[in-house]
């Protein structure tokens, strides 16, 4: 098993080294409560390897806030993922980050950003912070795709 993983490894247009993942929230979208929707799939290699689809377990105020649980929860499971697929295959240099799919330019915007809001609310900057540091360490690396796509 290992030695064709190797081998997998010695061609990389045969296999992805990296997973693509779709993120998405909805906040209040036709529910009568105020619990946003989230779903993240992973997928390596073109199979999909992780995936989740729920109720958010929190109460957001907005869009941004219901996307910032989601991208916190995806980039948790990405940490473990990229944990566990840097344990299983025997490579000589670091994998990629995964690359994560996000569809608002605003979320995406404000992870990347370094300005520091004092309006911001302190639940939020933690998520914040722990998004950013996924960013940072290479877990994840965070690309914009329209909703419709």
């Amino acid at each position: 098993m290992v030695n064709s993983r190797r081998k997998y490894m010695d061609q990389p247009e045969g296999f992805v080294a990296h997973g693509n993942e779709r993120n998405d929230a909805s906040w209040i979208a036709k529910n009568s409560d105020s619990n946003g929707c989230s779903g993240f799939i992973f997928t390596l290699g073109g199979g999909a390897v992780s995936w989740k689809s729920a109720k958010q377990t929190l109460i957001t105020r907005s869009t941004f806030e219901a996307e910032l649980c989601a991208l916190d929860t995806t980039g948790t499971e990405a940490e473990w993922l990229f944990g566990l697929l840097s344990q299983l295959f025997i490579v000589s240099q670091s994998l990629p980050p995964i690359v994560v799919h996000c569809d608002s330019q605003t979320t995406i915007a404000k992870v990347r950003s370094r300005k520091y809001n004092q309006r911001t609310k302190r639940h939020i900057q933690v998520r914040l912070k722990s998004i950013r540091a996924f960013v940072s360490d290479r877990v994840i690396d965070i690309d914009f795709v329209g909703t419709k796509e």
